[in-house]
């Protein structure tokens, strides 16, 4: 059925890919939310590089990923008893024995994050008789200990005048094209909301932990496509010493008191230096802002973004007001990357901020609010919390509905519905990997375009459902929305517009696939795109490593199926719209 669907649609030509063009009479949108980082070959991340790429990177100009060194100056200061709690003393003193003995027997050799782990791991030390194994010390390492632990151990790359090296792209490998086109869509949409050729795009990485990352690569790839990128130096530690009015010279112990982050000076010495600039002339960070035709959210945590830009759980920063006001005034495209797309959402309590948690353990032991003390915890065990986590409000871009990232492939779908019950939130949004949300809101509506390589499933609860037990979700719908599809919500009702190569799924020829666990990777994915398959109205499937929840989708005369097919680069990709299936789970 497959090959005769496919073949009735090979005559469509990329030009009806037009999630990836820019139309001029289209009105500006002012919000894009990915559900992927954008990936591209990067001299510090050399994964994301074709094999014969990774050798084309200078040794002497292009910053590596990160090298590692048994200072025993950098060891003291870690092991400084002030910079550890006091319930875990015990721990510092074993851990600064071993590290000590540790640090002798390596001496001063540069090692990658896994080579310093591996050898870590593997070695014991003996001090007065006593043995300290590296393994066991590593895993009772909360993760503040661990991350202040190898910051300290980091060292600087210089190049040969001492000045810090920076991160290098090769614009020539095309391993992630869908990432190409995503970062493509980001620079005409800037471009457009203020009629720029060439926007100017403001780059935040607030979302991480180390602010300094990133910076050089993003920077460089969006100048490549067009845009005059620029970093925008904000992040929790910065904007919270200025609602407290301390003084910049105190920004050094604000980044290890918010950010848990320490010696970064050392390291990315200029990127440190731009920082305190903009912190004693705040009038620059508005002046880059108002001058940005786009901004991009930049990290791998939607909490540490949200804490960046709201401080102490409720005062909204400075930038962050000035953002709202460009994007009010339709002056200000906004793009967030991945993970801290979750943080766009709204700003009050029953509107959550998803931290971690996979659908399986959602389902076994549901959801928790992440309260402010969650993540002092005394091992590496005890940070790894089975609930799903959420914090109540984001950053307050985005109203309409709780935000989920890297979903189909990751099968988040428990998690997110799980998170919708438990705060009363009747709209939920789970964004594909290469795949975005363009968002467009006026007075009168709301507008919702899908763009990528995938889709985004849309869940939608009914408001008077209570949940009555964790291992339940009942009456849901269920929505699967792919490139090109347009949805238009005014009062909470939801019209779709699909694009006119996807028409009415013709006809139903193929038998019901069987998957053994939906929880499990993309699954439930490929289970719920049978609708565009078969015939039948109802499918059942199994989830859960021992099958104890049962999962059905059913048709109703409310639910609509679309399915087309486009050719992009040499090969040929079908897509399947569904809206408002009738989804429940319950337990066996």
């Amino acid at each position: 059925m497959v090959k005769g669907y496919i073949s009735r649609f090979i005559t469509i030509s990329l030009c009806m890919l037009c999630s990836a063009v820019v139309n001029s009479s289209e009105k500006p949108f002012n919000l894009m939310m990915t559900g992927s980082e954008l990936q591209f070959c990067r001299s510090a991340v050399l994964s994301q590089c074709s094999p014969e790429s990774v050798t084309l990177f200078s040794k002497e100009t292009a910053r590596k990923s990160n090298f590692y060194k048994l200072s025993m100056t950098q060891i003291e200061d870690a092991m400084s008893a002030h910079r550890w709690h006091s319930s875990r003393q015990v721990i510092r003193y074993e851990i600064d024995i071993f590290i000590t003995e540790f640090a002798k027997k390596l001496g001063n050799e540069l090692m990658s994050y896994q080579q310093l782990t591996d050898r870590w791991k593997s070695f014991t030390a003996t001090h007065r008789a006593k043995q300290y194994s590296g393994h066991t010390l590593l895993l009772r390492l909360n993760k503040k200990e661990h991350d202040m632990v190898f910051d300290f151990l980091e060292v600087p790359q210089l190049n040969s005048f001492g000045q810090a090296l920076q991160e290098q792209v090769n614009f020539l490998d095309n391993k992630y094209p869908s990432s190409l086109a995503l970062a493509k869509v980001i620079v005409a949409k800037s471009a457009l909301i203020n009629g720029n050729s060439k926007p100017n795009v403001l780059l935040v990485t607030a979302g991480h932990r180390n602010t300094f990352v990133d910076i050089d690569a993003y920077i460089a790839y969006f100048n490549h496509l067009g845009a005059t990128a620029q970093w925008l130096p904000i992040d929790q530690a910065l904007n919270t010493l200025h609602v407290d009015g301390v003084d910049c010279s105190n920004l050094d112990s604000y980044r290890e008191k918010f950010l848990n982050s320490y010696y970064r000076k050392a390291i990315y010495s200029d990127k440190a230096r731009m920082q305190q600039e903009h912190c004693r002339s705040p009038s620059k960070i508005s002046a880059l802002i108002n001058s940005a035709d786009g901004i991009i959210f930049i990290g791998d945590s939607p909490k540490l973004l949200t804490d960046s830009l709201i401080i102490h759980g409720g005062i909204v920063s400075e930038p962050l007001k000035l953002i709202k006001k460009r994007v009010n005034n339709k002056k200000l495209f906004v793009t967030a990357l991945g993970a801290v797309s979750r943080a766009m959402v709204g700003t009050q309590p029953n509107q959550p901020v998803i931290v971690s948690g996979s659908s399986h353990n959602a389902l076994l032991v549901g959801t928790s609010k992440l309260g402010p003390n969650d993540f002092e915890c005394h091992s590496a065990f005890d940070c790894q919390r089975k609930e799903t986590l959420y914090t109540q409000g984001g950053i307050g871009l985005f109203d309409f509905a709780i935000i989920d990232t890297h979903f189909s492939r990751e099968g988040r779908f428990a998690r997110l519905a799980n998170v919708a019950m438990a705060t009363a939130s009747r709209f939920s949004i789970g964004i594909d990997h290469d795949t975005a949300i363009l968002v467009n809101s006026t007075a009168e509506q709301l507008v919702l375009k899908v763009t990528g390589l995938s889709g985004v499933t849309l869940i939608e609860r009914d408001p008077a459902a209570v949940k009555s037990s964790t291992y339940q979700l009942k009456n849901l719908k269920l929505s699967y929305f792919t490139t090109g599809d347009t949805l238009r919500i005014a009062n909470n009702e939801i019209k779709v517009e699909f694009p006119t190569w996807k028409p009415d799924v013709p006809s139903f020829l193929n038998k019901l696939e069987d998957y053994n666990n939906l929880l499990f990777g993309d699954n439930f994915h490929r289970f719920s795109q049978q609708a565009c398959l078969v015939k039948a109205t109802q499918w059942l499937g199994f989830a859960g490593r021992k099958k104890q929840f049962q999962i059905s989708l059913e048709k109703s005369n409310d639910t609509q199926l679309k399915m087309g097919g486009l050719k992009i680069d040499d090969g040929f990709k079908l897509y399947c719209s569904y809206h408002a299936l009738g989804f429940n789970l319950t337990r066996r």
